[in-house]
């Protein structure tokens, strides 16, 4: 026969939750005040992202305030909001999106006015013309040619026809000038004041991502050169595939970068347009060496069969101290061709043309046919990293 459990009344938990509720809400509080202090922190103390959110926050409110006193005290138009609303969207990342965005705004509003009157003079009652005017207005609205900001076709038709101005030349015309001024002062705003770049972000992932590479062949040189030292954390191929990840996330950030100096009038944009093809060089190169860099991993010779990863230390067991020598050699020539990386960005060097003769050409003495394929791909990654890529073509 089922025993019936007590239920617990719900009124025992709810007020449970009444009186955890204050302590989470205070945990919450301090985890978010920990966390705008130490933002604040580095807004003063940093010249990273949170100065460029910081001044873009500033540069918003002030095309809103200039907006609105051309448009309101100056001009005295009757929909004066409408020109602060425009500008605020227009202080987006970069001057030419800003540029971008606000002739997509000024086709946009210019199509849903036009939209407006003719949905208006061909169509009696203003149902009709409602549903006709945000049908076609939406439809209009997703040419790519409006970007996002396609949507304000069919509601400026929409605002204009049950306002009841889609009639009024004036008013229609008023509404196209308020975008253009709101539009023109959000421009003008992310332009003249402290334009934004995004170069040291790209700078500083360039560094990380040639720091980390480094220490990963000096690894890979160490262990070949004594299989039995201590194994460092975590596979070669998980330590590669961090950094694979983190060199798309570099491209990205360094095609931001050459965004924002474009119509930038900073007078330190042509420094950064020489740091963003320097980005862009190592960038290249590292695309080359990483995947070389995986084969010469998977060249080496190993002892386990087993399913998980390799740590550095399974990896050369197999092979003779002369092979394990040549090997680390080459890797030292690697670490070199890093370090010039990291320090000019061209990688331009000797190093990677004597290592390749060197060992191409068979001046060394002979090695086993086990250590060979290993050398080859080491000489390729030295050769990879060592040979600029012109990015400027």
């Amino acid at each position: 026969m089922p025993t019936n459990r007590p239920r617990t009344p719900l009124s025992s938990d709810v007020a449970r939750v009444l009186r955890e509720a204050p302590a989470a809400v205070r945990q919450w509080g301090m985890l978010r005040g920990k966390e705008t202090a130490w933002w604040v922190q580095r807004l003063f103390r940093v010249r990273g992202s949170e100065r460029t959110v910081a001044f873009q926050l500033v540069k918003t409110a002030i095309a809103a305030m200039i907006a609105w006193l051309i448009a309101d005290r100056l001009l005295q138009f009757n929909s004066a909001f409408l020109a602060p609303y425009t500008a605020v969207f227009m202080v987006d990342t970069t001057v030419l999106r800003s540029l971008r965005d606000a002739l997509q705004q000024i086709l946009a509003v210019t199509v849903g006015v036009l939209l407006a009157m003719a949905g208006s003079a061909l169509m009696g009652a203003m149902t009709a013309a409602v549903g006709v005017v945000v049908l076609v207005g939406f439809a209009i609205g997703r040419h790519r040619a409006f970007g996002a900001s396609g949507f304000w076709v069919g509601v400026t038709a929409l605002l204009m026809v049950t306002y009841g101005t889609a009639h009024d030349p004036g008013a229609l015309l008023s509404r196209v000038l308020l975008i253009l001024l709101g539009a023109g002062v959000g421009l003008a705003v992310n332009a003249l004041l402290l334009p934004p770049t995004y170069v040291a972000a790209s700078r500083q992932q360039t560094q990380s991502i040639l720091a980390r590479l480094r220490e990963l062949l000096a690894d890979m040189a160490r262990h070949v050169r004594d299989p039995g030292g201590e194994a460092s954390e975590g596979s070669w191929e998980a330590q590669l595939d961090r950094l694979l990840d983190d060199l798309a996330e570099l491209r990205g950030q360094t095609d931001a970068a050459g965004e924002s100096v474009w119509l930038n009038l900073r007078p330190s944009v042509s420094r950064s347009s020489k740091v963003i093809v320097e980005a862009r060089n190592v960038s290249g190169s590292l695309y080359r060496a990483l995947p070389r860099l995986r084969e010469l991993i998977e060249s080496l010779p190993e002892n386990s069969d087993g399913d998980e990863p390799l740590l550095a230390v399974s990896r050369t067991d197999g092979l003779g101290e002369h092979d394990r020598e040549q090997i680390a050699h080459v890797l030292d020539e690697c670490v070199d061709a890093v370090e010039r990386l990291r320090g000019d960005g061209s990688g331009v060097d000797r190093g990677g043309a004597s290592v390749d003769s060197e060992h191409e050409a068979g001046s060394t003495p002979e090695m086993s046919m086990s250590a060979l394929p290993a050398v080859r791909q080491a000489v390729r990654v030295c050769t990879a990293l060592t040979h600029r890529s012109d990015s400027t073509a």
